[in-house]
């Protein structure tokens, strides 16, 4: 069983996608659920992190919610990857 919590999550975006936030925010945590899903190393990561920056996003406001939740879940998974290697 894999244990994911996100207490607080700050999601910064463009004023194009103001109406959409509150959809991209639930396809955010269906895509890291996929995301972990589909990387077993990912839920072998033991880490407790207070903040996890991630980098600004070029996001196309023509994708659907979906597909961005997607590119910014992966975009959270790759920096979970990489500073639990930090930690290591």
């Amino acid at each position: 069983m894999i244990d994911i919590s996100i207490g607080r999550m700050n999601l910064r975006l463009a004023p194009v996608f103001r109406d959409r936030a509150s959809a991209i925010a639930r396809e955010i945590g269906a895509g890291l659920r996929q995301q972990f899903a589909g990387d077993p190393s990912l839920g072998r990561l033991e880490a407790n992190f207070e903040t996890l920056d991630v980098a600004p996003l070029r996001l196309n406001p023509g994708l659907s919610d979906r597909r961005l939740g997607m590119q910014i879940a992966a975009a959270i998974c790759q920096q979970l990857r990489a500073r639990s290697a930090q930690e290591m």
